[in-house]
């Protein structure tokens, strides 16, 4: 059954907490929960540098910025490699028609 917290934050956290659940058309209490079980399921290793990177700069350090992309970057290619493996798997005799093998695209005029 889900419970109640509470929490005090900094007025800009708020804003920002605020401003997400607007653009995502989400409850601010859905985008507390959401911030929760990311943060609780990373390592503290990851978690503490993330704490202190901003505390540095803010979420609009270079830094900051920069790993995360780095991250995006990396799940990214962790979906693509998975649906890569989905496709080529998914791929057998049936699907390629063997009466197509070296088929080629001609020019319908002459290009001259």
């Amino acid at each position: 059954m889900p419970k109640a917290l509470s929490a005090t934050v900094p007025e800009p956290l708020e804003a920002r907490a605020r401003a997400i659940a607007r653009q995502e058309n989400r409850s601010l209490s859905n985008v507390v929960e959401n911030a929760l079980g990311v943060f609780t399921a990373m390592p503290k290793e990851l978690r503490d540098q993330l704490v202190a990177r901003l505390a540095v700069g803010g979420p609009d350090d270079a830094a900051f910025r920069e790993a995360s992309r780095e991250l995006m970057f990396a799940l990214a290619h962790r979906r693509f490699e998975a649906a890569r493996v989905a496709i080529v798997e998914g791929i057998d005799d049936q699907t390629l028609d063997p009466a197509l093998d070296g088929w080629r695209l001609e020019p319908e005029g002459d290009a001259r």
